[in-house]
């Protein structure tokens, strides 16, 4: 149980990132200047495939310089550490590698694995201490560019190894040297490793759980390995804890603009199945609800998208009329009413029972309230009192009403949204257990299918709570609260904006 351990210890490159893809083509760009430099017709040329794995991968920069001249036959002095770029030395050709690379990352991005980054934000989120080791001393400049920098509390990379004289895996010194540095005694420690050594690095070092991560189809060598678990990815952490997860600050989730290359990868795994709230998500939001419709790009965009469910706080029939795209799942009153193609329609059994009760409390609050400009609207299975437009001293008078008429209710329950209270039926039934019980309902499993969620209210979180770790929460504009979501847009337009991407991959 993740109660056990108060630290995390995860490996930058294959747990977090795929950085190997770009480390080989940085091999390649180098190779093939240098030898084309030489003028020499008869220097086997590069060739990833068959050169990156055996002669480079996992090894030292300069050490890999080394081997692969020496594969051609070719020699040339080691040199300075401080060798320029151009210059003919193993120190020099390393340093312009190391230049490639950086400018690789810059321009094509870091491709981070997106369900490790929202468990590292879970366990962040649960009091847990977080180290990234690396033997990389590009690990910072890597997790700066990927916006990962600040999801943990220290960084023991190459440069630390380097000053401190640590020994390279499969010796402990990295991963003792990070629990050090979170004040912590090795069994007080989880290890998230991808590679054999580092595996027998944690063993070796008697932490408290070892766990392989095998996203390369490597499961039988992390477990000869000794890993005490072996997971393909972060996805089968749920029954490691039973803590519940809190939100964090949106200031602390990146725009899923800038992070989409990490949102595409899941896509070469998994196909998406997207669920939308409608308004603020898909239309902005206007003075009169009713003429909240949404225009003919986002239809387009949406119309487009393969598995499509929209969840929203209107009566299903309002948001039907109001979105008007047939063949794509629908969710009224925060998902207390569903349909969708082929006669799909479910409605909550005990609803009607509640129809008194609302009946009731929609009679009290047009009695009650006398506040100029407040909205009583009456809905199917709920009853929303907007205040956008009440004059700011009347708004605490408003919500005093309105909270001392919810006492009297235990059938229903208050909740608040952007400018807005709802009474809803008391029922542990939200937005995210819809979204559940369309996956369930449709067959699609989540080893196979992937929910993207994106929603801009309060009411939301119910579905990004549900969604995080298992799928992409994405939080459109701020509702001034902390969020479930792993990552944010701006707005309808940025919204837009993701689709579009979206639909040029998929």
């Amino acid at each position: 149980n993740i109660k056990d351990f108060k630290g995390i210890i995860l490996d930058l490159e294959g747990v977090l990132t795929q950085t190997a893809t770009i480390h080989a083509k940085a091999w390649k760009q180098l190779f093939d200047e240098y030898f084309e430099s030489l003028y020499q017709g008869n220097i086997k040329p590069f060739n990833i495939d068959k050169d990156y794995p055996f002669y480079l991968d996992g090894k030292p920069r300069y050490e890999g310089v080394q081997s692969l001249l020496k594969s051609r036959g070719l020699e040339l002095p080691y040199g300075e550490p401080e060798d320029s770029i151009d210059q003919q030395t193993i120190y020099g050709l390393g340093n312009r590698k190391n230049q490639i690379f950086q400018n690789l990352l810059e321009e094509e991005g870091v491709r981070v694995y997106e369900d490790a980054v929202t468990q590292l934000m879970k366990w962040r989120n649960l009091g847990l201490k977080t180290a990234i080791i690396s033997s990389s001393k590009n690990c910072r400049f890597i997790l700066e560019v990927s916006g990962l920098i600040n999801l943990t509390h220290t960084v023991i990379d190459g440069k630390t190894a380097k000053d401190q004289a640590l020994k390279g895996k499969p010796e402990p010194a990295i991963l003792l040297e990070a629990a050090e540095a979170l004040n912590l005694a090795p069994k007080e420690c989880i290890i998230f490793e991808d590679a054999i050594s580092g595996i027998k690095a944690g063993k070796k070092g008697n932490f408290g759980l070892v766990v392989g991560i095998a996203r390369y189809q490597n499961q039988q060598h992390l477990k000869n390995a000794n890993a005490d678990m072996v997971l393909q990815n972060f996805r089968g952490m749920d029954h490691l804890q039973n803590t519940q997860m809190q939100p964090w600050s949106r200031n602390h989730i990146s725009s899923a603009l800038n992070q989409f290359k990490t949102i595409a990868f899941e896509f070469q795994k998994y196909q998406p199945v997207f669920f939308f709230d409608y308004d603020g998500t898909l239309t902005t939001i206007v003075s009169n609800p009713s003429e909240a419709k949404i225009d003919d790009r986002t239809k387009g965009l949406v119309q487009a998208l393969s598995y499509v469910g929209i969840l929203s706080g209107r009566d299903l029939t309002d948001v039907q009329q109001l979105v008007g795209i047939d063949n794509i799942y629908y969710a009224g009153s925060h998902g207390f009413e569903i349909a969708g193609p082929g006669g799909m329609h479910q409605s909550y059994e005990n609803n009607r029972e509640l129809l008194p009760e609302l009946d009731r409390i929609e009679h009290l609050l047009r009695d009650q309230i006398q506040t100029k400009d407040a909205w009583i609207e009456r809905k199917r299975y709920a009853i929303a009192i907007h205040y956008r437009h009440v004059a700011k001293e009347d708004v605490h008078s408003l919500k005093k009403t309105i909270h001392e008429i919810a006492i009297g209710s235990t059938q229903l329950k208050l909740a608040h949204g952007k400018e807005v209270f709802e009474f809803k039926p008391n029922i542990e039934w939200h937005k995210g257990k819809a979204m559940n019980w369309l996956m369930e309902e449709l067959g699609l499993n989540q080893a196979i299918y992937l929910p993207l969620y994106l929603g801009d209210d309060i009411t939301d979180e119910d579905a990004l709570f549900e969604i995080a770790g298992n799928g992409v929460g994405i939080l459109v504009g701020d509702h001034g609260s902390e969020t479930y979501a792993g990552y944010k847009l701006e707005d309808v337009t940025e919204v837009q904006q993701f689709l579009n991407l979206i639909l040029e991959i998929t």
